[in-house]
C-alpha cells in the first residue's frame, strides 16, 4: 500500500451529474497543507515507512507491513467501519469523476456489473483519508481498479475470491514445507493434491471443489476447537479465528454456486426438524461407541437452540456438511468395495440417485448456515442492466407473515417510546445481573423484593393474592413483567436450575417487548471497544493474552438490528411528514393552533428519539506489559 500527504480535492458536481473541477486551495490552505504533511510524514517514518521514489519520480511514504496490519485490526472498531465504507464511497465517485458518468447507488449491481461499466484503462484512483482511526492527518491511499472491485466485493459480502485463492497458495506452500526429502508421506501429498485441485477449480470458475475443501477444513477445525478448549490451551483462540474465517469463505463460494438458483426462505422450525433428523441418523446407532456421547450431544443441541441459542446448532449443521462431502469423495474413490459401501448407505438415505440426494442436501444445509451465521448478504443476484430493462417491474404483494412482523416491529417501537420505558429497561439488566450472582445463600425472598422495587417505581404495588389492575397506556410492558412476579409466589425454592430458567424468562421478555437483545460476552474472547466497556485492567506479561477479556461483569444491551434499521426508516419518514405539515400551516393557522400542533409534534419527537445502545457489556481484560 502507498501513500502520502495531498491537497484535498473538493468534487462538486449538480444535479444532473455535471462534474467541475477541483477548487483551487488559498495560500492559507496550501500552508495548512504543507504544516500537516511536515506532521503525518514525520509520524509514519517514526512509526517505521520508508521514503522513496514511484515510477513518475514523485516522493511518497511506503507502510510498514505492521501499519498495514495496524490498520486492518484498527478497521474491526465502529469509527473505523464508518472510515472503511467512507472510502470506498471517495473512490466510487473518484470513478464517477473520471468516466463522466454516474454509477449504480446498488453496491451489488456495481459490483456484478463492474467490468462492463468501469473501464479497464482507468488507472489508478488515490484518495485522501487516515492509516488508522486513530491519526490525526489525512495521508492518499492509492488503489488500482481491481482493488477497489474486491474492496466492494470485501464490503458487501466478507470475503473475496481473491483471498479465499491466497488462502489455499498458503495452505499448499505449507503443506510442501513439510515434506520430507528422505520419504514420501503419502497423507501429506494427498492433503496437497485436494489443496492444489481447488485452486485450479476456483481459478477456472468451479465453486464446488473449492468449497467441499473449505468446508471439511471447517469441521476440522471444529473438533481442534473442541479439544483446545476442553484442554484451555491458548491455541484455541487462532483456531476459532482461522475457523470464522474459513466460514466467510464458506459463504462467499456458496453464494457463487447458487447464485442462479431462486432464493430460499429458511424457518428455525426446518433447521429443528434437521436436527433431530440427524441425531436419529448421526448418532452411530445403537449400541456404538459414540451413540451416548452423540445423542447427548444433539440433545444440549436442539435443546440451546430452541432457547435461541445457535452456536451449537451451526456445529451440527457443519458436522453434516462433512459427512455428505466425506460420503460424495467415497462416491469418487477408485476403491471399488468402498464406493459400492457407500452407495448402498446412501441409497437408504436419498434413493436410488444417490449422487443427486447429496446435492440437494447439501444446498439445504448450506442455506441453514447462512441463516445461523446471520450474516447480512443480500439473497438474491440483481440482474444486469439488459436484464432489467426487459422485465416489467411488479410490486410484490406482503405476506401475511410479513405483516405480522411489522405490527409486532411497530408495537415493539412504541413500547420503547413510552415513558417509563427507559427505566424499566435499565432495571430489567441489573435484576439479570443480580440473577448472574445467585449463590447458595441468596433466598427466594431477596429476588421477590427486587421485582417488588421494579414494580412499586412504576406505581404498582404488588400484593400476593390480590387483583392487580395496570393502567392500559402500560398494559404492553408492565402486564408481562408483572406475571413473571407471580410465577415466583408458586416457587418454594430457589436453585441454579429454577435460576436459569428465570433469567431466560427475562431475556424473552425484553426480546418480545422491546426488540432488545443480550450480548453476553465469554472470557477468552478479543475485547471489542464496540459494544463493550472495560471497567478494569489487568496487566499480564503474556503477549498472547494481550487485549482479551479475563472477566465478564455484566452482559450488554442493545436494540437488534432488524427493529434498529425498520425503526430508523420509520422515524426518518414520519420526521419529514410532520415537519413538512407544520410547514405548510405556519402562513395559515392561527398562533395558538401552530402552537399546539408544535407542541404536540415536540413531545412525539422526544419520545420517539432513542439509542440502540441500551448498556454495554462490562468486562475486565488483560494488558500486555514487559
Amino acid at each position: 500500500m502507498q501513500y502520502s500527504l495531498c491537497v484535498k480535492k473538493i468534487l462538486r458536481y449538480n444535479q444532473n451529474m455535471k462534474f467541475e473541477g477541483p477548487k483551487q486551495p488559498s495560500q492559507e490552505d496550501v500552508a495548512k497543507i504543507e504544516e500537516e504533511r511536515a506532521l503525518s510524514d514525520a509520524g509514519l517514518v517514526k512509526s517505521g515507512a520508508e521514503k522513496r521514489n514511484d515510477e513518475k519520480g514523485n516522493k511518497i511514504l511506503e507502510a510498514t507491513d505492521e501499519q498495514i496490519e495496524e490498520d486492518r485490526e484498527d478497521m474491526e472498531g465502529e469509527y473505523s467501519e464508518k472510515q472503511e465504507k467512507n472510502r470506498l464511497d471517495s473512490f466510487i465517485s473518484m470513478i464517477e469523476f473520471k468516466i463522466k458518468n454516474k454509477l449504480p447507488d446498488n453496491k451489488e449491481e456495481l459490483f456484478r456489473n463492474f467490468d462492463e461499466l468501469v473501464p479497464k484503462d482507468i488507472g489508478d484512483t488515490m484518495v485522501a483519508s487516515r492509516v488508522k482511526s486513530t491519526d490525526k492527518h489525512m495521508s492518499l491511499f492509492r488503489y488500482s481498479r481491481e482493488g477497489i472491485k474486491e474492496m466492494l466485493e470485501k464490503e458487501l459480502y466478507g470475503a473475496t475470491i481473491k483471498e479465499i485463492d491466497n488462502y489455499l497458495g498458503k495452505e499448499m506452500e505449507e503443506m510442501e514445507n513439510k515434506f520430507s526429502n528422505e520419504y514420501f508421506d503419502e497423507h501429506l501429498d494427498k492433503q496437497h493434491q485436494e489443496l492444489l485441485e481447488a485452486s485450479n477449480g476456483l481459478q477456472n470458475g468451479s465453486f464446488g471443489i473449492p468449497l467441499e475443501k473449505i468446508e471439511l477444513l471447517i469441521e476440522e477445525k471444529n473438533a481442534e476447537l473442541i479439544y483446545h478448549t476442553e484442554k484451555g490451551t491458548p491455541e484455541w483462540k487462532n483456531i476459532k479465528q482461522e475457523r470464522d474465517i474459513l466460514r466467510n469463505f464458506a459463504e462467499r463460494l456458496s453464494l457463487e454456486l447458487y447464485k442462479n438458483s431462486p432464493k430460499e426462505n429458511i424457518t428455525q422450525e426446518e433447521i429443528m426438524k434437521q436436527l433431530k433428523n440427524d441425531a436419529k441418523y448421526l448418532s452411530g446407532g445403537p449400541g456404538s461407541e459414540s451413540e451416548t456421547e452423540n445423542t447427548e450431544m444433539y440433545k444440549r443441541t436442539i435443546d440451546d437452540f430452541e432457547k435461541g441459542n445457535t452456536a451449537d446448532a451451526l456445529e451440527a449443521i457443519e458436522f453434516s456438511i462433512s459427512w455428505a462431502q466425506d460420503k460424495s469423495k467415497e462416491l469418487r474413490n477408485r476403491d471399488s468395495v468402498i464406493k459400492k459401501l457407500t452407495k448402498e448407505v446412501l441409497n437408504k438415505r436419498y434413493g436410488d440417485d444417490s449422487m443427486h440426494g447429496i446435492n440437494q442436501e447439501l444446498r439445504k444445509l448450506r442455506s441453514y448456515r447462512k441463516f445461523l451465521i446471520g450474516r447480512k448478504l443480500n439473497e438474491e443476484i440483481p440482474k444486469t442492466t439488459e436484464e432489467r430493462s426487459e422485465e416489467q417491474e411488479i410490486p410484490p404483494k406482503e405476506s401475511k407473515e410479513s405483516l405480522e412482523q411489522k405490527e409486532l416491529l411497530n408495537q415493539q417501537i412504541e413500547n420503547n417510546a413510552d415513558s417509563e420505558a427507559r427505566s424499566l429497561q435499565t432495571d430489567v439488566a441489573l435484576f439479570l445481573d443480580s440473577l448472574d450472582r445467585w449463590n447458595v445463600n441468596e433466598t427466594l425472598e431477596n429476588y421477590k423484593y427486587e421485582l417488588d422495587e421494579i414494580l412499586y417505581r412504576k406505581d404498582i404495588e404488588y400484593k400476593e393474592g390480590e387483583n392487580i389492575e395496570i393502567p392500559e397506556q402500560n398494559k404492553t410492558i408492565l402486564e408481562p413483567l408483572l406475571k413473571l412476579r407471580k410465577e415466583l409466589d408458586y416457587w418454594a425454592t430457589f436453585t441454579e436450575p429454577q435460576v436459569k430458567i428465570f433469567r431466560e424468562k427475562f431475556v424473552k421478555y425484553l426480546q418480545d417487548t422491546f426488540g432488545i437483545e443480550e450480548n453476553r460476552v465469554k472470557q477468552g474472547e478479543k475485547y471489542a471497544k464496540k459494544g463493550q466497556q472495560a471497567v478494569r485492567v489487568e496487566e499480564t506479561n503474556d503477549k498472547s493474552m494481550d487485549n482479551l477479556i479475563k472477566e465478564p461483569i455484566a452482559s450488554g444491551y442493545k436494540i437488534n438490528e432488524k427493529l434498529w434499521d425498520y425503526y430508523k426508516d420509520k422515524f426518518d419518514k414520519e420526521n419529514r411528514q410532520k415537519q413538512e405539515k407544520l410547514e405548510s400551516i405556519k402562513k395559515t393557522a392561527s398562533q395558538d393552533e401552530f402552537d399546539r400542533i408544535y407542541d404536540k409534534y415536540s413531545k412525539w419527537n422526544r419520545s420517539h428519539s432513542f439509542s440502540q445502545k441500551i448498556r454495554p457489556a462490562k468486562v475486565v481484560i488483560y494488558r500486555y506489559k514487559e
